[in-house]
């Protein structure tokens, strides 16, 4: 667990308590394709991370696309082993550029896995 200590009065130091919460573990999403942060700010460079398990090894692809299926950048296009792969996004085009902001679909196919997951690109 991890400990914090918090006023149970705001303007009162005497009234400090201690408490705790604990961490559960990441729950992953079905199909094999996870989004850890599908709200990303591409004006402040975050990224969002895309956790993908492979059951076997074989051919991956990682793109993602537009409301329309333009592909605005191909994250990753090749072979990739049994197991879990990262694969980040910081909402730029296949130039380098930001994105516009809007609905962007993270597409990935590969041995077993056919899956489309939405990240949201916003600026602030």
């Amino acid at each position: 667990p991890l400990y914090a200590l918090r006023l149970k009065a705001p303007n009162d130091p005497a009234s400090i308590d201690l408490w705790s919460f604990d961490i559960s573990a990441i729950k992953k999403q079905a199909g094999g394709v996870s989004i850890l942060n599908n709200v990303i700010n591409v004006e402040t460079g975050e990224k969002c991370t895309i956790a993908v398990t492979a059951e076997k090894a074989g051919s991956l692809s990682v793109m993602v696309m537009t409301l329309d299926g333009d592909v605005v950048k191909v994250l990753y296009s090749g072979h990739a082993e049994k197991g879990e792969h990262l694969y980040r996004w910081n909402g730029t085009n296949k130039n380098g550029e930001a994105v516009a902001r809007g609905m962007y679909f993270i597409r990935v196919l590969g041995p077993g896995i056919d899956e489309t997951r939405k990240v949201m690109a916003i600026k602030e």
